[in-house]
């Protein structure tokens, strides 16, 4: 287990898992550690002991400790944050902690709980700006990577209880989102993803180079499950080719692509890509993964639209054969035209 900072409001936790086993987190909420009433202390005790008894039982992935970790007065906060990080740290997992409305209270806030949180091997904590009183909010993203792969099995979204979110969300490229309706005294609704982004126009590449034809390729041999693992290995050949094929490979199965150079698009306008493979693939446009055709399978379509600017944009394709049937079909379309595979006069290195 890992825990990787990727921006002040985005963390990966990498977890290594045996193939199909599930994820599993402790949640724990409404723990109100750190009150002086008489006798309390008792059963602060007790809650750290059945917490540690649970992980024992369970050998969980992670801790989530969903608001109200704190009282509202603590009077001793900073001794009792440090003493905090010090018993999840010992459970030796990562432990995500989601603000909650008692939290801030009694004059230890969420900037103190952070700055102590920030001392942690394992907490997880987040915040990013905010255009209004608060200046900024605990709000953050978790990305759950199973074995390295390029994408999360899970995100976990972290919400700063009490402070709502008023700002619009910026799209400046193709992408997920996640969604979830939460109302009180209601089940929470099932979660929906959808593909966002596909109207926002991508600029072009700046090319400081004279272009040639073709596209640049590195084959590999081995026994891949992922597209990530080809660029653990090195490339058995390499070298330039006019299109996207794997009709020159001179073996059935256990081999790999990269396929990379520039697509030249006639005007701005809305694209659809269309990845057919057996086994897996992956369609890269300027450095954005936009479509995911990964792992073992046999042959399937994923197709995806973007909006881009006439000129040259970069595109990747990374594909592995494992076993059975080879396939590689990587093709466009838009309104002035239908699917096609793409014309190697449009494809450059």
């Amino acid at each position: 287990r890992k825990v990787n900072q990727l921006s002040t409001d985005h963390f990966e936790v990498e977890l290594i898992k045996d193939k199909n086993a599930p994820i599993t987190i402790l949640q724990v909420t409404d723990l109100h550690l750190g009150s002086t009433d008489e006798g309390k202390w008792r059963k602060d005790l007790i809650t750290f002991q059945r917490i540690k008894k649970l992980v024992e039982m369970h050998n969980p992935d992670m801790i989530a400790i969903t608001g109200d970790l704190f009282t509202g007065e603590k009077p001793f906060g900073s001794m009792l944050a440090i003493y905090i990080v010090n018993f999840f740290d010992s459970l030796e997992r990562p432990w995500i902690y989601t603000i909650g409305n008692h939290d801030p209270e009694g004059g230890f806030g969420r900037a103190a709980i952070a700055e102590v949180f920030a001392i942690s091997e394992w907490a997880v904590l987040g915040k990013h700006k905010v255009d209004n009183e608060w200046n900024e909010k605990y709000d953050y993203t978790v990305d759950l990577v199973v074995n390295g792969s390029e994408v999360p099995a899970w995100q976990i979204f972290a919400f700063d209880s009490g402070m709502q979110y008023q700002n619009p969300i910026t799209v400046t490229n193709l992408t997920l989102l996640t969604m979830q309706a939460f109302s009180i005294d209601n089940t929470p609704s099932r979660i929906v993803v959808s593909q966002i982004g596909s109207q926002v126009f991508q600029p072009s590449q700046k090319i400081n180079k004279k272009l040639e034809q073709g596209l640049l390729y590195a084959y590999y041999e081995g026994k891949f499950h992922h597209t990530k693992q080809l660029t653990k290995d090195k490339s058995v050949s390499s070298g330039v080719m006019a299109r996207f094929s794997i009709d020159m490979t001179m073996i059935p199965e256990n081999f790999g692509y990269i396929f990379e150079g520039y697509i030249e698009i006639p005007k701005d306008g809305l694209y659809t890509f269309n990845l057919e493979s057996n086994d897996g693939s992956a369609l890269f446009i300027n450095d954005i993964k936009v479509i995911d055709n990964d792992g073992a399978h046999g042959a399937n379509l994923v197709s995806v639209s973007t909006s881009l600017e006439s000129g040259f944009h970069k595109i990747r394709v990374n594909y592995f054969q494992l076993g059975g049937g080879k396939l590689l079909n990587v093709s466009w379309q838009t309104k002035d035209f239908p699917k096609q595979n793409i014309p190697v006069d449009r494809l450059f290195h």
